[in-house]
């Protein structure tokens, strides 16, 4: 009898299925995660930082050891927290992981692009309005991001901007707030456009999901170009 039980055991944790008081954990690649509707802040944002799948913003260190990578990395609100409530800022769809060097850097500064366009609604055509890095003030950062800190503004690197454009307009769209101070509209949809979905950021998304309940849609339907049109007129309307 001793034997089926630990038989029946093995398969439990073979198949990465436990239940324990009535609470179904469930596994990602990594470490499992406690699926409440109340889900355990703490875990989760142990998630972005542990699990290797997960996205990491504007620096491409790549720690392994997982001891070591909570002395690296630290958590990033990509609309900055010091702007949105309580309730916001544990929303995962906003956050990311990165180097603590370059959060301390970016602090809560607005985005903008080496080289910013403006977009003409009317003829949908992109014109180069200036290069901003020409100015003085600039600090070049680790892996191609800049930041001025006269200015508070700070110029992500290539790989990062479309995670950032999709969790701006997250937050845009399923709290209302303003972009203004976080970037401007036109280098946000300039961003978002250029920039597909990594399937970093696709994991990141679905991961979240099962946490939270909630896709960020303009991750999951970023291919749906009806959607990307009345995306830019509702940005655009005065």
């Amino acid at each position: 009898m001793l034997f089926y039980k630990k038989i029946f055991l093995m398969i439990l944790l073979f198949t990465n299925i436990v239940k324990l008081n009535s609470n179904i954990l469930f596994f990602t690649n990594n470490f499992k995660i406690n699926q409440k509707k109340y889900y355990s802040v703490l875990k989760c944002k142990n998630i972005l930082i542990y699990d290797e799948l997960m996205p990491t913003l504007y620096t491409n260190i790549n720690i392994k050891n997982k001891s070591t990578r909570k002395n690296v990395y630290s958590l990033e609100h990509i609309y900055p927290s010091s702007y949105i409530d309580k309730l916001a800022k544990n929303d995962m769809h906003n956050i990311v992981k990165t180097s603590k060097n370059i959060n301390n850097a970016r602090s809560n500064y607005k985005f903008c692009d080496i080289i910013e366009y403006k977009y003409d609604i009317k003829t949908k055509e992109w014109y180069k309005e200036h290069n901003i890095i020409n100015t003085s003030k600039w600090i070049q950062l680790e892996n191609n991001n800049y930041v001025n800190h006269k200015k508070k503004i700070f110029i992500p690197n290539n790989n990062s901007k479309g995670i950032i454009s999709r969790a701006i307009l997250y937050m845009k769209f399923k709290y209302n707030y303003s972009i203004d101070k976080i970037i401007n509209i036109d280098t946000l949809i300039k961003w978002y456009i250029d920039y597909p979905p990594s399937n970093n950021e696709i994991y990141h998304n679905n991961i979240i999901k099962e946490l939270q309940n909630e896709d960020n849609i303009f991750i999951k339907n970023y291919n749906n170009k009806k959607q990307i049109n009345n995306l830019i007129k509702e940005l655009y309307k005065k």
